[in-house]
């Protein structure tokens, strides 16, 4: 392959991956202002990583879960090896979400980082065995698919994390 190929490659995926993962680490940028705002309501003092730590290990885990299921195959995979796949996933997003110490934002960059490692190495996979020219979309389809559904799981954890907070008792002043 040549460097023009190779170029052609980390444009694309700049372009189809790097936007939307961009845009939604700068919503948790923001996210993450309004919570540390109030460190005492969001950190978990049990937990010792902060965000820069969880998405480093997110996209470790991202890359060992491609290595694990994906890199092997020429996109001709068992039914198993996809919900494998699957499964390990959702398992290493639960994980990555309890390590952080912020309990809002640590599943979200938790789930971001490990999306951002599987899909990156997986659409350079794909664009250098893919003839058809039609990887770009196998790779959007993993960001934008893989992104939902990852953010509804980080959401669930969220909650999970989140303390009770409670209730005011109401004044029945307006």
């Amino acid at each position: 392959m040549d460097t023009a190929s190779v170029l052609s490659i980390l444009f694309a995926i700049a372009v189809l991956g790097g936007v939307p993962f961009l845009l939604a680490a700068l919503a948790l940028v923001v996210f993450h202002r309004s919570e540390a705002a109030e460190p005492s309501r969001f950190i978990d003092l049990h937990r010792k990583f902060g965000n820069t730590v969880t998405a480093l290990a997110g996209i470790i885990v991202g890359i060992l879960l491609w290595a694990a299921w994906i890199s092997w195959g020429d996109f001709e995979y068992p039914t198993w090896a996809i919900v494998g796949c699957v499964i390990t996933s959702v398992i290493a997003v639960i994980g990555l979400a309890f390590i952080s110490r912020w309990r809002r934002t640590g599943p979200f960059v938790g789930a971001l980082s490990g999306l951002f490692g599987f899909s990156t190495v997986c659409g350079i996979q794909m664009a250098h065995s893919d003839d058809t020219g039609l990887w770009g979309v196998g790779y959007m389809m993993i960001v934008i698919g893989g992104g939902v559904v990852l953010a509804l799981l980080a959401t669930g954890v969220m909650l999970v994390r989140m303390p009770k907070m409670p209730r005011t008792p109401s004044t029945g002043h307006p």
